[in-house]
């Protein structure tokens, strides 16, 4: 309990990020960290907010294309693919670490403990296909 019974008591931080995915798809990952007596607030919000930032998805973004031209011989290569060939080992070198910082945020939220809710919104739609097919035969 507080010494002032009027003064708020911090007991809990929860920190939520929206990603937009494209295509009309979203993911939210929200954590929320039990503040104990004793415990600095400000150090779980540096550590909230790290993770919530490290856990952006990564896209793919031709990363199969990028290897696909980067391990073929220079002499099969056209002129235009030599003249990317830096730029595509550095988008290659951006994406792996991408990968990386996110899969180190995984692991982060595996050690800090506590409990995975995994949602995914069209899986609890409520449409059946028998429902649906009545509704078009009409």
């Amino acid at each position: 309990m507080s010494d002032h019974p009027n003064k708020p008591i911090l007991s809990r931080i929860t920190i939520g990020r929206l990603y937009n995915l494209g295509n009309y798809e979203h993911v939210r990952y929200e954590l929320t960290f039990e503040v104990t007596p004793g415990e600095d607030p400000s150090l779980i919000m540096k550590v909230a907010e790290k993770v919530i930032r490290d856990l952006q998805p990564v896209r793919d973004t031709g990363e199969a294309h990028r290897q696909s031209v980067l391990k073929r011989p220079a002499a099969d290569l056209a002129p235009w693919e030599l003249q990317q060939i830096e730029a595509l080992k550095d988008e290659s070198s951006r994406y792996r670490h991408a990968l990386a910082k996110r899969q180190d945020a995984i692991d982060k939220l595996k050690t800090l403990g506590g409990v995975q809710t995994f949602k995914d919104a069209k899986d609890q739609w409520d449409i059946v296909e028998a429902d649906y097919d009545k509704e078009e035969s009409r």
